[in-house]
């Protein structure tokens, strides 16, 4: 039948539990992290249209 674009999420994702992280509280446990203190930690953002864009090439095309 075949995956569905409409139907992905966080549950079924071919991703599934391959470096997500809910919280850095999980991320921590799972990497064995000991001192935070000596990591630096950043976020990244994406423009919202060039993020759907990719999405959808990805997924769809």
């Amino acid at each position: 039948m075949g995956r569905k674009i409409l139907k992905e999420n966080w549950e079924n994702s071919v991703c599934e539990n391959k470096n997500f992280f809910n919280g850095i509280d999980p991320m921590l446990q799972n990497l064995r992290v000991r001192n935070l203190s000596e990591w630096s930690l950043m976020m990244v953002t994406r423009e919202p249209t060039d993020r759907f864009l990719s999405g959808f090439i990805d997924r769809c095309l």
